[in-house]
């Protein structure tokens, strides 16, 4: 009685798609911004520094970097509750089970 749910690759496609778009857009930034930036932290001075496109870009990356470890915890609890919760689901399954073999009427066939 279980059901499976197919997965379409449409949505490989789509994200695929917007990737690509993506990468267009960073290359055309990359290739507009291309140049020398100071970059003053503290009492640090990088003169000149890098591509302005680059910082950007590297700035982004580290953002990602962080947004992805700080989102691991809330996983990895989502995970060990879905698992918990397939593991009551698979008991009341079979306590179902049970049951309707109990309760199944008998049949009158000489």
């Amino acid at each position: 009685m279980e059901k499976t749910v197919k997965k379409s690759g449409s949505n490989l496609n789509f994200l695929f798609i917007v990737g690509l778009i993506l990468a267009i857009a960073i290359i055309i930034f990359a290739i507009q911004n291309g140049n020398n930036t100071e970059i003053d932290f503290f009492i640090w001075k990088i003169t000149p520094g890098p591509p302005l496109a680059l910082l950007i870009i590297l700035c982004v990356a580290i953002g990602a970097v962080l947004a992805l470890l700080f989102s691991i915890p809330g996983r990895w609890r989502r995970r060990k509750k879905r698992i918990q919760l397939e593991s009551e689901l698979s008991t009341l399954r079979k306590n179902y089970e049970e049951l309707a073999g109990i309760n199944k009427p008998k049949s009158n066939t000489p």
